[in-house]
C-alpha cells in the first residue's frame, strides 16, 4: 500500500517498513514520488522481516533496483502535474545514457514539488494544580510544500570479457516549508476562551551516495562492493 509517496507492507503503517535503494536504506525522508519511474529497473518486496535490516523492516522491505546504462544512445524528458487536496505540484524527469566501447553510462535527473495537506484535532482533559477540571480543544491546519531533486548516475567499464567495474551514485536534496495555524477553545475551567497561534517550519536534508563494485565472473564468482554516503 503507497500512501502520499510512504509505504506500508502487510496492513502496517509507513513506519515498520523499510525501503533500500541498491540494498542500501534510503534517506530520511525520501519516499516513492520523489523517484522518477524512469530510474527503477525494478522493485523487490521482502514480506518476511530480516534480522540484517533492522526493527523498521518488522513489516517487510522494498529493494529498488536502479536501471543499468542502456545498450544505446538515450535521450528522454516527461514532465507531469499532480493534486493531492485541492493544491497542485509538477515534476520532471530527464534522462542521458549510452554505450560507447567499454563504457556505458545514464545520468537521470529528477526535478519535483510536492504539497501535503493536513488537518488536526486534538481535545484533552486534565486537573490543573487546584484539582479544579479543564477541557480543551485545539484544531489546526498545515500545509506541507516543498521541492527538490534527485539524481542516480551509473557508470559501468567493461575491464574484460569476464570483468566489470561499476560505479553507482545516487543523490537527494529537498527543501520544504509551512505554516501552521491553530485555535485552542477553552470548553470547561479557567483560562481565556480562545488562542490562536501559528508555527513556522523551514528546512532542507540532502544525501549523497556513492558505490563501486568489481565483479569478476569465473569459478569462484568474484566480487568486491565498497560504497561512501553524505547526509546533511
Amino acid at each position: 500500500r503507497v500512501q502520499d509517496g510512504e509505504v506500508g507492507v502487510r496492513g502496517f503503517a509507513a513506519g515498520y517498513s523499510q525501503i533500500l535503494i541498491g540494498g542500501e536504506p534510503a534517506p530520511v525522508g525520501f519516499n516513492l514520488s520523489q523517484l522518477s519511474p524512469q530510474q527503477v529497473e525494478r522493485i523487490e518486496v521482502l514480506r518476511a522481516p530480516v534480522a540484517e535490516h533492522g526493527a523498521q523492516a518488522v513489516a517487510g522491505t522494498l529493494n529498488i533496483i536502479l536501471r543499468d546504462p542502456p545498450f544505446q544512445w538515450q535521450r528522454e524528458l516527461k514532465l507531469g502535474l499532480t493534486t493531492n487536496g485541492g493544491h497542485q505540484a509538477m515534476n520532471a524527469s530527464a534522462t542521458v545514457g549510452g554505450r560507447k566501447g567499454a563504457l556505458a553510462f545514464s545520468v537521470p535527473l529528477s526535478v519535483y514539488q510536492w504539497a501535503q495537506p493536513v488537518r488536526t484535532f486534538t481535545s484533552v482533559q486534565r486537573r490543573d494544580a487546584h484539582g479544579q477540571e479543564t477541557r480543551f480543544q485545539t484544531e489546526a491546519s498545515d500545509v506541507l510544500r516543498g521541492h527538490g531533486l534527485n539524481t542516480s548516475p551509473r557508470l559501468t567499464w567493461r575491464l574484460a570479457d569476464d570483468q566489470t567495474l561499476t560505479l553507482q551514485g545516487f543523490g537527494v536534496i529537498n527543501w520544504f516549508n509551512g505554516d501552521e495555524f491553530g485555535r485552542t477553545q477553552v470548553l470547561e475551567g479557567s483560562g481565556p476562551e480562545s488562542v490562536r497561534d501559528m508555527l513556522r517550519q523551514r528546512g532542507r536534508f540532502s544525501t549523497w551516495r556513492l558505490g563501486g563494485q568489481y565483479e569478476r565472473r569465473d569459478r569462484k564468482s568474484t566480487r568486491l562492493n565498497s560504497s561512501h554516503g553524505y547526509i546533511s
